[in-house]
């Protein structure tokens, strides 16, 4: 009990400077009903019930290490797509190599779709659309700008 006292006064202190007294303390008073936000104080309930706190999860998990990973997903695509590109330059850009490029890339697409992956999306889409219109260093270009 004089645990939830001490911090009680703690939490009306913060709020109200150091005009603390008994009667804010009170069993009515909001202030306890405050206190259940507190680490300390859920710890302290926990403990006098012989229940355990799980401890808590970070509202946003792993985002750094999350963006890391599309940066990284979206490097190897682009290594890959350059490639295709390689491949389309050593066959001289022949009508039939871009359009079997284009079905491969075209079903890639339906796939990042599904996945709802917008990033590699637009990725494909826009190499998609540059190679329809024969703009082979276009989309080249476009791509090691993503790369570096």
């Amino acid at each position: 009990m004089w645990k939830v006292l001490k911090l009680s006064k703690k939490i009306k202190k913060e709020i109200h400077g150091d005009r603390v007294s008994t009667h804010d303390l009170g069993k009515e008073n909001p202030m306890i009903w405050s206190a259940l936000n507190i680490k300390e104080f859920r710890q302290f309930l926990a403990e006098i019930s012989g229940k355990k706190i799980e401890p808590e999860k970070p509202k946003f998990p792993e985002t750094k290490k999350a963006v890391e990973s599309v940066h990284d997903d979206i490097k190897l695509e682009v290594q890959k797509l350059l490639g295709v590109l390689n491949g389309l330059k050593y066959a001289d850009y022949s009508q039939k190599a871009v359009e079997k490029a284009l079905k491969e890339l075209e079903a890639e697409i339906e796939k990042l779709i599904e996945e709802k992956n917008l990033e590699l999306l637009g990725v494909y889409s826009t190499v998609a659309l540059l190679l329809r219109k024969g703009e082979f260093e276009e989309a080249r270009e476009f791509l090691k700008g993503l790369n570096s």
